[in-house]
């Protein structure tokens, strides 16, 4: 199977729009990272099959939990620790280009891969940024929503933002396992947050008088639950 195949097979199984144009974006992605990924490390899901699962619907699926019920997003998107750019640049493909994307690594080589996909891409309203996190925070702009995945959970992330941010962002959003919700939440609390349906998918749990939403998305046909954690500051 063709990776281009691949790619519109497993959106499909996904009930994911997509246009020719999009896909297409997908697949050159690909082709990048793979070309990439020879002389440095920008994923280790390199067939086409776990890279689009992995980097492309993971995201993909938590950007549509995220525009299905109508979050409050900030005027500007901040992915910290960005590595490839598998979250704020595929959420910038599938349909974010209005809204403008920084990208923020302190590897500068991944920096330098982010740069060439957003030119040869030609991604619009988009930069990337070589350094850390709180070197560069005081240079972020107010209203913005801060997003990690892979980098820092949410107790990290609110941590480094609270210390950090002198504009304080909209709100953070990160990625988790369930894993990772139990060991921050506990058990107890984490089972109450279990409350979505297909109505309104985010759940509610509150921690030291502070409320996270929290949304569970499946992958398919793989059958791999995943989490966002939305907060504010």
């Amino acid at each position: 199977m063709s990776a281009f195949t691949e790619i519109k097979s497993l959106f499909s199984h996904n009930g994911l729009e997509s246009s020719a144009h999009m896909l297409r974006n997908f697949l050159s992605y690909y082709e990048l990272t793979a070309k990439w990924n020879k002389s440095i490390n920008i994923t280790r899901n390199t067939d086409p099959r776990s890279f689009v699962i992995e980097n492309i619907l993971d995201p993909l699926l938590a950007f549509q939990s995220l525009s299905s019920d109508h979050t409050n997003i900030g005027s500007t998107l901040i992915d910290i620790g960005c590595g490839g750019g598998f979250a704020g640049i595929v959420f910038h493909i599938a349909g974010e280009q209005r809204r403008p994307l920084l990208l923020v690594d302190k590897s500068l080589k991944r920096i330098n891969f982010c740069k060439d996909v957003i030119r040869k891409l030609g991604l619009q309203n988009v930069s990337a940024l070589n350094g850390a996190f709180e070197n560069l925070c005081s240079s972020f702009p107010e209203n913005a929503t801060i997003i990690s995945r892979a980098t820092f959970n949410i107790e990290k992330l609110l941590c480094l933002s609270q210390k950090n941010l002198v504009q304080p962002p909209r709100n953070i959003i990160s990625f988790e396992t369930e894993a990772s919700l139990i060991n921050y939440f506990g058990l107890v609390d984490w089972q109450r947050t279990n409350t979505s349906s297909l109505n309104n998918p985010f759940s509610i749990v509150d921690k030291q008088e502070k409320q996270y939403r929290v949304c569970k998305y499946t992958i398919h046909p793989a059958g791999i639950n995943r989490f966002i954690v939305i907060t504010n500051i």
